[in-house]
């Protein structure tokens, strides 16, 4: 693709204009990333870990496309369809497994037995988002295997309110609140391990979508019959195919890892097949978006669930 190959030849990159990146305070970034490296050194990387949360929308096709002037271009209806994961990973790469969040206690496609071939935790809310009950089971039940194994762990994690727990019932934990408005770039998870994660989402996707579209299936009937057990195995195949490099790689980014570079193509991986695919399946939809665009709608900005847990 020309579009591609030229702004690899100038250094373009294609993003969202983050506000809260614009915000952030650098010498507080700075200073902190100096003031947390006696914490760490208390710990081994196997026991420094970081945790996040990301909405995904597991139906959602982009709606932006490049298209002729003055030509007729339709869409399809927006799937909203919404689980919250809940991700965490070690500072030497390893990962613990995806929580997946949605709304029934007890949904249907949990019967399904294919899925006991995958590894995941299901928890639920009203709102499908992490509340401060949901976080504490969790922190419960990670909190027990500390002590099955004698060990302690350094908690890197943001101020959102349903993080805000008793620390004293978790004597294993030592959780280190990261400064407001600073995770974009302080938050490992958000340097870009969930981008990484959500390529392979999105590549999985794609690729299901082609497939069946080549059999004679219509794009709105290929969407429908998307169900959750089957976006559950994309979570869990895709989270299990981010590299314990790229982990590291993100750590490193963060600056909570003291190194002079950081490798932008681990961070930025699969990208290349996400554009194949799309490319493949444009040749049958000629008004099919962009991968950048795919990759924006998958999730949309998280901080505007950051009050539901007052608001439920």
């Amino acid at each position: 693709m020309w579009l591609r190959k030229f702004c690899l030849r100038n250094n373009l990159k294609f993003g969202n204009l983050s506000g809260e990146s614009n915000d952030v305070d650098t010498n507080t970034v700075d200073q902190y990333r100096v003031n947390i490296q006696p914490l760490m050194r208390l710990y081994c990387d196997d026991q420094i870990f970081n945790v996040d949360e990301t909405s995904l929308f597991y139906k959602l096709l982009p709606s932006k496309s490049y298209f002729f002037s003055k030509t007729e271009h339709f869409g399809g209806k927006l799937c909203k369809e919404r689980v919250t994961l809940m991700l965490c990973c070690s500072r030497s790469g390893n990962k613990e497994l995806p929580v997946i969040v949605g709304n029934s206690k007890n949904p249907r496609w949990l019967r399904d037995n294919d899925l006991n071939n995958y590894e995941f935790d299901y928890d639920s809310s009203s709102s499908a988002w992490v509340t401060s009950q949901l976080f504490q089971r969790w922190l419960n039940k990670l909190h027990e295997n500390l002590e099955e194994k004698n060990s302690n762990i350094l908690l890197i994690l943001d101020n959102f309110n349903g993080h805000h727990v008793n620390q004293s019932d978790y004597p294993r934990i030592k959780f280190e609140f990261l400064p407001p408005n600073t995770t974009s770039h302080l938050q490992p998870l958000d340097c870009g391990i969930i981008k990484s994660f959500k390529s392979k989402f999105a590549s999985n996707l794609i690729n299901h979508v082609y497939n069946e579209f080549k059999g004679g299936k219509k794009i709105d009937q290929i969407k429908k019959e998307i169900k959750l057990n089957v976006a559950i195995k994309w979570v869990c195949k895709s989270w299990y195919e981010v590299q314990n490099e790229t982990i590291v790689n993100c750590w490193r980014k963060s600056g909570l890892i003291q190194v002079n570079q950081v490798d932008e193509l681990i961070v930025e991986e699969n990208i290349d097949q996400i554009v194949t695919n799309l490319t493949n399946l444009s040749i049958y939809i000629p008004d099919l978006p962009t991968h950048v665009e795919f990759l924006q709608q998958l999730s949309i900005n998280d901080s505007l669930f950051s009050t539901f847990d007052e608001l439920n």
